[in-house]
């Protein structure tokens, strides 16, 4: 951590050698080392800016692809601690470049951000959604990763937060009940803007408005047998 945190590691490597750097992080993320080491890793990835050299730019590209894999396999057998660093790490090597989401969704990114949601903690999913705003911004994606279950997951958090984000004036009562809110809003400004480009497309609108309307009618189902009518 040290050797790292120094830039020891870096320098020895020398300048323009990223894809041997990177090489080095990619190794240390899979292998049989701490948690904090890893999450450090990926925090070196979260705070990475994309280099506005053209040529550069295409290096750097080259050289992201080889973590890919190594952040696929904290998401999927790293924990719910690691997995969150590495969605984050993954929202920012994907931002803008093409490469690495070719990579992601030929691994299988649809099916882990999928299963990643279900598991209902709300800062992974907030990553999670937020890697997906990347994502979904290409309709062939979009298609794909629909297919793995993830609208009415959507529309499950759509529904299920809006109870939960108070107004502003009134989460000064308790700070737990102050600190979910924020927790919920963030988390549903990112499902708002996934569903808003799915909605791009007419077929995935479509299929928004018909769960708008069943769940109407399973509320009004509800309400009808409290009351007694048929």
């Amino acid at each position: 951590l040290a050797i790292l945190s120094t830039d020891f590691l870096k320098k020895q490597i020398g300048k323009g050698r990223d894809a041997d750097f990177f090489r080095c992080l990619a190794n240390l993320l899979e292998a049989d080392c701490g948690v904090t080491l890893k999450a450090y890793i990926c925090r070196i990835f979260m705070e990475m800016r994309a280099h506005p050299d053209a040529k550069s730019k295409e290096e750097d590209t080259s050289a992201d692809l080889i973590v890919v894999p190594a952040m696929l396999s904290l998401l999927r057998s790293g924990g719910v601690f690691l997995a969150i660093y590495a969605s984050a790490a993954l929202v920012n090597l994907s931002s803008g470049n093409q490469a690495v989401k070719m990579v992601l969704m030929a691994e299988g990114m649809a099916k882990t951000a999928v299963k990643n949601i279900q598991g209902k903690d709300d800062d992974l999913s907030y990553y999670t959604l937020m890697l997906l705003v990347n994502l979904t911004k290409e309709p062939h994606n979009r298609s794909v990763i629909a297919s793995a279950g993830l609208i009415p997951l959507l529309y499950d958090i759509l529904t299920s937060s809006y109870s939960q984000v108070r107004p502003a004036k009134k989460r000064s009562s308790t700070q737990g009940a102050a600190l979910g809110s924020i927790a919920k809003e963030r988390l549903l400004t990112q499902t708002c803007i996934v569903i808003g480009q799915f909605c791009n497309d007419d077929r995935f609108r479509e299929q928004f408005i018909e769960a708008r309307l069943l769940l109407r009618t399973s509320w009004f189902s509800k309400i009808s047998a409290s009351i007694g009518v048929p």
